[in-house]
């Protein structure tokens, strides 16, 4: 289509104008040509004029006519404009993803005749950036799982997308707080959280709870615990099919005004007993160990973990020491107990304790060697229960062998220590030998003669 005058035409439409030149009607000769300015020189090949003055375009961008008639002229520029887009869509239209992943979406505009333009400022916009933001590139960051429209806006038009975000599948679930202690009647509220393969969390999942023992302690559909009775149980929580590791909620019976009652109770029922005898108290029964059937007792106990009862420890009064736990070394000493040999008060002794001292000779210069006292410990324990099953009989392999980091994990010393005895990290109650310079023990020196000064 073609316009006359000052109007131009392009690749997308053509305009045509008249131009009227009025310096005289006797006019007899007009010649029109083109002349883009220097700054437009480039643009030149994209417009054309002829002899009638109807200008063409082929691209967008200006130039300038110029009509001459002898030594008059007379210049108009004209402008030839981008074309609008006649629609905008965003690619791909629907798209889905995992919650932490991220979506290009691209905006192209097409013209009337289906050509695509890339060259558009496109806004981006989500519909709820809280499953979903978009950044001014069209890249799309999923934060949650539903479902959101992504909005495209250029010149006047609008596209969307619509994406789906799921979350990632549950790797493992966590029961929080792993561990809980309540007393009768109490309540605690646990959380399930479900963490996928890149350790992202999802709080409040979809779980089923479950517990061991719903007499002792009983969980409802969102995870409140409450406790029930006297005892542990184990709580775990599902996600689909996969369960979270077990949750033991040990439940104790309410400290009250009570507790002394029952103390002064046991202490009239215990009236005339030795005090050294407390700590044979059964926790079953009730009775000293050895008044009845002395299988029976420790078979029970055993089983249900009550080999001592807690107010026979208290009212027994044993010494502590100063990391609060009992010195039992101490309590023989002072002859707050006196280890039997056998729950059977008929039962003899079979070994008798012996006084030998052994130095274990330290690995490091700088650390006093350990003396080892036979006596306190085999007025506990028998020969049998340590060697040579815990330590060899040849006490110098067993030197060469020990070291802390294996006590440590419960080899040696750490069979008992830091269990039922005094822990590891009081240094002071086993290493009490300041070292001599040079060491005393030959072997001690021929195995370590590169590492001495």
């Amino acid at each position: 289509m073609k316009r006359r005058g000052l109007f131009t035409r392009n690749l997308f439409q053509t305009f045509t104008a008249f131009l009227f030149v009025c310096l005289c009607a006797f006019l007899t000769a007009i010649d029109i040509k083109t002349e883009p300015p220097q700054s437009q020189a480039a643009l030149s090949p994209s417009f054309s004029v002829d002899k009638s003055g109807i200008v063409t375009t082929r691209a967008s961008g200006t130039a300038t006519v110029t009509a001459m008639m002898k030594d008059k002229t007379v210049s108009v520029q004209v402008v030839a404009p981008k074309p609008g887009p006649a629609k905008i869509e965003v690619r791909p239209e629907t798209a889905s993803g995992l919650v932490g992943d991220d979506i290009r979406l691209n905006a192209v505009a097409v013209d009337a005749k289906g050509k695509e333009r890339t060259d558009l400022t496109v806004d981006w916009k989500s519909g709820n950036p809280a499953v979903a933001a978009v950044n001014a590139d069209g890249i799309v960051s999923l934060k949650a799982a539903g479902t959101v429209t992504i909005v495209a806006s250029a010149e006047g038009k609008t596209a969307s997308a619509v994406l789906t975000v799921a979350n990632p599948p549950t790797a493992k679930v966590d029961v929080r707080p792993a561990v809980a202690a309540l007393f009768v009647g109490e309540t605690k509220q646990l959380e399930a959280v479900a963490v996928d393969a890149k350790n992202g969390e999802q709080k409040d999942p979809a779980a089923t709870w479950q517990t061991g023992s719903p007499s002792i302690a009983s969980v409802s559909n969102n995870g409140l615990v409450t406790a029930n009775a006297v005892g542990s149980a184990v709580i775990t929580a599902a996600v689909g099919s996969i369960t979270s590791s077990p949750v033991t909620v040990t439940v104790k019976a309410k400290e009250s005004s009570s507790l002394k009652l029952l103390q002064d109770e046991l202490r009239t029922r215990l009236r005339g007993k030795d005090p050294s005898e407390l700590i044979y108290l059964s926790g079953i029964t009730g009775e000293i160990a050895g008044t009845g059937d002395p299988t029976k007792f420790a078979g029970d106990a055993e089983q249900a973990g009550l080999s001592q009862h807690p107010l026979a420890l208290e009212l027994a009064e044993l010494p502590k020491d100063r990391y609060g736990l009992i010195d039992w070394a101490t309590a023989i000493k002072t002859e707050k107990v006196k280890p039997r040999y056998s729950i059977d008060p008929k039962a003899g002794a079979d070994e008798v304790p012996f006084q030998l001292d052994v130095v274990v000779f330290t690995k490091s210069q700088f650390m006093p060697d350990v003396i080892f006292p036979h006596f306190v410990h085999t007025l506990w324990l028998t020969c049998t229960n340590c060697h040579p099953a815990i330590f060899p009989m040849n006490a110098k392999e067993a030197n060469r062998t020990m070291t802390m980091p294996r006590i440590a994990s419960g080899e040696f010393c750490g069979r008992c220590h830091n269990r039922v005895a005094f822990p590891l990290s009081d240094c002071l109650r086993c290493h009490v030998k300041p070292k001599e310079m040079p060491p005393v023990d030959p072997d001690y020196q021929a195995q370590n003669k590169a590492r001495m000064p």
